[in-house]
């Protein structure tokens, strides 16, 4: 079976619940499909009466912020390690880390919040803000927003919009 095999066998026996898994493992760093892609097509399914609506965006939520959540702490308590050893592949010195942490220090909320929109920055955002020591506070503000605009906008607004046209 392939990987989209899988995902709709699971849609179709856990209804909006499948989501939360999926979306965990997206959000912890391992895109295993397009997020945005799969709540887009759960809006559909949810307009088509195949799946829960509420309980598909409220299951996609909770994936994306713990997931996010669960990166936050493996880059806090290991990323920093990981970045040192892979520093000479990211061309990454010392002073560039210095710059980064910096940034997120002072304005790492809303770099949370927008790169829950931007492939990839989505999926490693949990990560790089824990190895580059932002605080626990600011990061679950940036995740909790950041995931709930997300999951807003690719879950529900097909949804809203779908019947206009």
């Amino acid at each position: 079976m392939t990987i989209v095999q899988h995902i709709t066998y699971w849609i179709a026996h856990y209804g909006g619940l499948s989501f939360f898994p999926l979306m965990y493992v997206n959000a912890l760093g391992l895109p295993l499909v397009p997020a945005g892609s799969l709540l887009f097509a759960g809006s559909v399914l949810a307009d088509k009466g195949k799946i829960d609506f509420n309980t598909m965006l409220l299951a996609a939520f909770a994936g994306t912020f713990l997931g996010g959540q669960t990166a936050w702490y493996i880059g806090h308590w290991g990323g920093q390690k990981l970045v040192a050893r892979l520093a000479h592949f990211l061309h990454l010195d010392r002073q560039k880390f210095a710059g980064f942490a910096a940034m997120t220090a002072t304005k790492g909320v809303y770099f949370v919040v927008i790169a829950r929109f931007i492939p990839l920055a989505r999926e490693f955002n949990g990560l790089i803000c824990g190895s580059l020591g932002m605080s626990f506070g600011r990061y679950l503000t940036g995740n909790f927003i950041g995931a709930l605009l997300w999951v807003l906008c690719w879950g529900a607004l097909p949804d809203i919009f779908g019947h206009i046209l």
